[in-house]
C-alpha cells in the first residue's frame, strides 16, 4: 500500500499526538539514526471516500506499515479518533 501524501507539519502534529510511537505495535518513532521512521496510511483511502483529515491517518512503524492491508482498519479509525482528541504536550 502507498504511503499517504500529507504534509509534513501535519505528519509532525500526528506522530507527535501519537506520542512518537506506532499505533499497532507501539515501537518508538522518529527521525534519529536509532528510531524506526514513521509511515503514514490514509485508513480508509480517499477513493473509498476516506477524508484528508487527521482523524483518518494512522501513524506505522515499517514493519506494520508493509501489512497495512490485514490490519484491522475500525482499531486504527478508534486509535486517531482517541489521538485526535487528546489535548497536545505543552
Amino acid at each position: 500500500m502507498k504511503e499517504a501524501n500529507i504534509a509534513e507539519i501535519t505528519k509532525r502534529n500526528i506522530l507527535s499526538n501519537a506520542r512518537y510511537m506506532c499505533e499497532v505495535c507501539g515501537i518508538t518513532l522518529g527521525y534519529e539514526k536509532d528510531e524506526e521512521r514513521p509511515q503514514y496510511y490514509f485508513i480508509v483511502p480517499i477513493m473509498q471516500g476516506g477524508e484528508k483529515k487527521e482523524a483518518n491517518v494512522t501513524v506505522l512503524c515499517p514493519g506494520d506499515g508493509e501489512r497495512f492491508k490485514e490490519l484491522d482498519r475500525d482499531l486504527l479509525l478508534r486509535k486517531a479518533m482517541y489521538r485526535e482528541m487528546a489535548e497536545p504536550d505543552t
